[in-house]
């Protein structure tokens, strides 16, 4: 489901969704049942809330002991911050 969401970026209608969960992985009545829940749109509102209160202005974005660091990295340079910010 993950990868068929990202492989269609572009057609995600309520349509396009129920038909990318068709299949043997995805639980097909939860997840309509999920689409026609406000749940998930009330906590997707608190997530974009909470990031733009902490200046999450793209993805990604990562926090690291609070630290925030936005945009890409190269394993290496992330793997030498997340050093870095453990020895201080």
């Amino acid at each position: 489901m993950h990868d068929s969401l990202f492989a269609h970026a572009e057609t995600l209608s309520e349509n396009d969704l129920l038909g990318y969960a068709a299949g043997p992985e995805v639980d097909e009545v939860a997840f309509a049942a999920c689409l026609d829940s406000d749940d998930a749109e009330v906590r997707i509102r608190e997530d974009i809330a909470a990031g733009q209160e902490y200046g999450v202005t793209g993805t990604p974005t990562f926090f690291i002991n609070g630290r925030r660091v936005s945009g890409t990295l190269p394993l290496s340079d992330f793997e030498a911050l997340v050093d870095k910010v453990l020895d201080e």
